[in-house]
């Protein structure tokens, strides 16, 4: 079937649709995608990304992920699992 792009080009306009012909509904902890949206109902599917130690957590060594964990406390993690999401910002 030869559609020139023209359905890919609507599944951009439309990633609701993205993501009803391409993904299934899953737990967070085990996800690749996120569908995203916004608070002006716009919609957007976005990739999580894994951020892994390369270091040995017990040593102290560099390449370690840390995340804040409220109260001054710093948490140490062999993995984060991350998502990227840029909106513009309006003057309410």
């Amino acid at each position: 079937m030869l559609t020139l792009g023209i359905f890919r080009l609507i599944l951009h306009w439309y990633p609701e649709w993205l993501v009803k012909c391409t993904a299934n509904k899953s737990a967070l902890s085990v996800a690749d995608h996120v569908l995203v949206v916004g608070e002006h109902q716009n919609v957007v599917f976005r990739p999580i990304r894994m951020l892994e130690s390369s270091g040995d957590l017990s040593s102290g060594s560099d390449g370690q992920v840390m995340m804040p964990a409220g109260g001054g406390r710093i948490l140490q993690m062999e993995k984060l699992r991350y998502f990227t999401y840029r909106h513009a910002l309006s003057d309410a």
